[in-house]
């Protein structure tokens, strides 16, 4: 999660529109991009600054879209795409459509038995109704569905159950990412570590000296990134913690969601 300084909302929007011009200009992707069929695995989608992409294991990764700011989380809902900016709110990723403007960074999005949640500056919040769930105490970072629970954290230090507002571990300082993954919950942020953090005390991994901005389960590895590393890294966990080398993306990653093959081709056919 970034939050924005120093800029206005016009600065950003002028900003914004120069770079849909020049998009526009590029030439269109080869027609054997987009006549390939995906199955199988998920896709992995992330963020860098303001601009979405899809991964590509054997090509040019495929830019999404630009949005006028950064943005800070990604997450597949009902079967679409869906993202959150700073000073903007919650957007469908392919139709561009704005289905909650806010004034103010929008920080956390997650999907949860059939709800799509996110948090700000004050608390989580149904997307549908518009109705704050619970209030917190400076920026919800992160929101994430777990073993049929939905957990948030943030600037407070503290992962909770949302939902019973239970607080279920304590960190020295801000969370930045939850994560499910092969039956666990894993947490981390600028302490420099991921964290099994329920069951809690089981083990954790060093991976950096800096902040881990984002966490996500893709293709039965564990994935992360951070402010001090460029690309993504991966995990495999069995037994012990083993690394297993780093996806090649230039750039700082705010976010990653893994999604169906399905919104892979909507993607290719965009």
């Amino acid at each position: 999660m970034t939050i924005n300084k120093g800029k206005t909302n016009e600065e950003l929007v002028r900003q914004y529109q120069a770079r849909l011009k020049a998009r526009k200009e590029k030439p269109a992707p080869k027609q054997e991009a987009l006549e390939e069929r995906v199955e199988g695995e998920n896709g992995l989608v992330y963020s860098i600054d303001d601009t979405i992409y899809l991964f590509r294991e054997k090509q040019d990764d495929v830019e999404i879209t630009t949005r006028y700011n950064t943005v800070n989380a990604l997450s597949v809902h009902q079967g679409k795409l869906y993202d959150v900016i700073n000073m903007g709110g919650l957007n469908q990723t392919l139709s561009g459509n704005i289905i909650v403007e806010r004034a103010w960074d929008t920080t956390a999005l997650c999907s949860h038995n059939g709800v799509l949640y996110y948090g700000e500056i004050d608390g989580v919040y149904n997307a549908q109704t518009g109705e704050e769930v619970v209030a917190r105490r400076g920026y919800v970072n992160v929101l994430c569905s777990h073993d049929g629970e939905l957990y948030d954290a943030g600037e407070e230090g503290k992962i909770y159950k949302t939902l019973s507002d239970e607080v279920v571990a304590e960190r020295p300082t801000n969370i930045q990412a939850l994560c499910s993954h092969d039956g666990h919950l894993f947490d981390a942020g600028n302490y420099g570590k991921i964290i099994r953090t329920h069951p809690q005390g089981l083990n954790e991994l060093r991976v950096a000296d800096g902040r881990i901005c984002s966490l996500c389960s893709h293709n039965g590895e564990l994935l992360y990134a951070g402010d001090n590393k460029e690309g993504i890294h991966r995990i495999q966990i069995k037994g012990s913690w083993l690394h297993k080398g780093k996806i090649p993306i230039k750039g700082h990653v705010n976010a990653m969601c893994s999604v169906p093959p399905e919104i892979v081709q909507k993607i290719l056919e965009k």
